[in-house]
Order: C-alpha cells, then structure tokens, then sequence
C-alpha cells in the first residue's frame, strides 16, 4: 500500500512509519522543513500541499499537530494546539477531495479526537 504520514517524526509516527515500512508500505512523510527521500513538503498554516503527493494513496495517517507535553498550556498555546490540528486536518481533507481516485482511506480519527479534547478544555 502507498501509505502518507504526517506527523511521522513524532513519538508515534517514528515506530509507526518503520514498521510500515518493515511489513512492505511505500510510505510517504508530509515534512515543513526541505524533503529528503520518501519525503514531501506541506505548510498547513498557509494551506500548502501538492495533490499530486496524494494522488495514488491508499490511505493518509494524520498525526502531526503541535506537541502536547513539551510546554505549559496557556491560553495561547491551547490555541496553538487547536489551530494545529484544525488547520492540518482541514488541508488534507480538502487535498483528498480534490485527488482523482475514488476511494483514499483517511485515518483522521486521532486529530479529531485531540481537536475535540482542546476545544473542550479551553
């Protein structure tokens, strides 16, 4: 399967991203920073990501979002939480729509869920 991680130099997208590899995935890592090998550069804070990264996929894993344990959650930052996650989410459902195959299993159940939990907690 052709698999797209963003989120994939996280805690869970790290192991994830090798084992997908290791049972045989061609996987594709969404990064902000310049691409590598096997690596595609998106900016969903100005709403950047090229369709043809999508096209052909079988399914997108959406991990990414800023870090939830690695500073104090201030009102600004739970903002920051939120807007992460919002506007990742938004980008590559928005980009999925727009790809000519019929059918792309997204796995955007793990961003909606934080979404929900920040927005609840604001």
């Amino acid at each position: 399967m052709k698999i797209i991680v963003s989120g994939a130099s996280g805690l869970i997208g790290q192991p994830l991203v090798a084992s997908l590899r290791k049972h045989g995935h061609e996987v594709m890592q969404l990064v902000r920073r310049t691409p590598r090998a096997n690596e595609s550069q998106w900016n969903p804070s100005a709403g950047q990501l090229d369709v043809a990264v999508l096209e052909g996929c079988d399914a997108v894993i959406h991990l990414s979002g800023a870090g939830i344990g690695d500073r104090r959650w201030t009102a600004k930052y739970k903002q920051e939480l939120l807007d992460s996650r919002t506007k990742s989410t938004s980008l590559l459902a928005t980009t999925i729509a727009k790809c000519n195959k019929s059918q792309v299993c997204s796995c955007l159940a793990q961003q909606l869920a934080s979404t929900a939990h920040v927005a609840t907690n604001k």
